[in-house]
């Protein structure tokens, strides 16, 4: 998933409550392949804009050492799953 992951995902749907505000739009996912204490991680930057005003929240993501296809964002439970049906459908 790792390799599969970077580059900028935009947002078209979510249930989120944060992202259904009116006032918050042009949500980007950005996530970039590095190197974070010592072992292979994300680094997520979340961009979107709040009444015009460009917010950003950065973190890493880590994977999981017994499952790989789940993350770790900074040190909360696994939050990001993606199967490997969604995974070859993105690059289709």
């Amino acid at each position: 998933m790792i390799q599969i992951l970077p580059g900028t995902w935009h947002l078209r749907y979510s249930t989120f409550p944060m992202w259904q505000k009116e006032d918050v739009h042009s949500v980007t996912f950005n996530y970039t392949g590095v190197t974070h204490h010592s072992k292979s991680a994300l680094l997520d930057e979340v961009r979107y804009y709040k009444r015009e005003e460009l917010r950003t929240v950065t973190g890493y993501d880590h994977p999981d050492a017994t499952d790989p296809q789940c993350f770790w964002l900074a040190g909360q439970r696994p939050a990001l799953v993606l199967s490997k049906p969604l995974a070859r459908g993105v690059d289709e």
